[in-house]
C-alpha cells in the first residue's frame, strides 16, 4: 500500500494495488465522508486499486501528509 499526496490539489491516493496498469480502473465509486470527497477505484474483477480522497488534509495528520509526500 502507498499514500501519495498532492498539497496545490489537497488531495490523497491510496494505492492498494502493487502497480495499476493505464487504463486498468473499469469503475469508480464516489461518496462523502466528513468533509472529504473519496472516490474507490476497482479493476474489472472488482478488486480494489485505489482510493483518491479530496480535502485530504481534514482526514489526516499533517505528519502523514508529510510523509507521503508528492509524486
Amino acid at each position: 500500500m502507498k499514500l501519495s499526496y498532492d498539497p496545490e490539489a489537497d488531495a490523497a491516493y491510496v494505492q492498494v494495488a502493487p502497480h495499476i496498469e493505464p487504463g486498468a480502473v473499469v469503475r469508480s465509486e464516489e461518496t462523502s465522508y466528513l468533509d472529504c470527497h473519496i472516490a474507490v477505484d476497482y479493476d474489472s474483477d472488482d478488486r480494489v486499486l485505489g482510493i483518491e480522497i479530496l480535502s485530504a488534509s481534514t482526514l489526516f495528520t499533517p505528519t502523514a501528509l508529510d510523509v507521503a509526500g508528492s509524486e
